[in-house]
């Protein structure tokens, strides 16, 4: 149910069509708790599927009932690349405040299945790797040499994080 008082369409300066949807997305912080944030459509463009699909959104954090930025994206998943939640908590904890943005929350959207709770991962590798003729007929022409072979995709872990503020002061 729509409330007046919490409606995004209120604190945007773009005039949105009543019936532009809503969505609840729920957002981790690294206490291991979870928040949940309102907004309409992403205020960024909306990319093709080939690259990390970030998307920026205006929405209102129920916890405080204020108005955030909530960033969704899938970062790259490799060994010793820190979440950009986990870098913003890290030069806070230092004391850095200049130059950088009000950091509120953030991290790994979860997933649950018959093993346990995991990361939301990309399978675009697991499908490549099982149907690799698939992938080398989209490649440009002389990638598979240049390449030897090798598929060139990496896995991404899907993220959020929310910002206090909406652009810079």
């Amino acid at each position: 149910q729509k409330s007046a008082s919490l409606h995004p369409r209120m604190f945007t300066s773009r005039s949105l069509p009543d019936d532009e949807p809503l969505f609840v997305f729920s957002v981790p912080d690294s206490a291991g708790g979870t928040h949940n944030v309102i907004a309409c459509n992403p205020q960024t463009p909306v990319r093709p599927l080939r690259g990390r699909g970030t998307r920026g959104y205006i929405g209102v954090d129920m916890d405080t009932r204020r108005l955030v930025w909530m960033k969704d994206t899938w970062r790259i998943s490799a060994e010793g690349v820190e979440s950009e939640s986990q870098i913003y908590e890290y030069l806070n904890a230092c004391g850095v405040k200049d130059h950088l943005p009000d950091f509120a929350y953030g991290g790994d959207v979860m997933q649950s299945s018959a093993d346990g709770e995991s990361a939301q991962q990309t399978r675009t590798l697991d499908i490549i790797q099982a149907y690799p003729e698939l992938y080398w007929a989209q490649v440009p022409d002389g990638w598979r040499e240049k390449y030897d072979g090798k598929i060139q995709v990496e896995v991404h872990i899907h993220h959020r994080l929310v910002l206090k503020k909406i652009g810079a002061d």
